[in-house]
This record gives structure tokens, sequence and C-alpha cells, in this order.
């Protein structure tokens, strides 16, 4: 279900860093696919 979440911040990118940083730290893959965008 993280995935849906990360998918509606990612298309958002109003500046949700905070949460950004925090799905980053508990998964990186997520990371690579932020810089990949």
């Amino acid at each position: 279900m993280n995935h849906k979440i990360i998918g509606k911040e990612r298309q958002k990118g109003t500046g949700n860093t905070e949460k950004w940083t925090r799905i980053d730290f508990k998964t990186p893959k997520i990371d690579f696919s932020r810089f990949v965008s």
C-alpha cells in the first residue's frame, strides 16, 4: 500500500520532502525511482 502513497506524493511534488525522506529511509529503492523520474 505504501507504493500507492509514494505515487501520489511523487505526482504532487509540491515539496513533501519530509514524507519523501521518511520513505527514503524505509525503502532506498524508491530513492532511485525519484532520481530516475
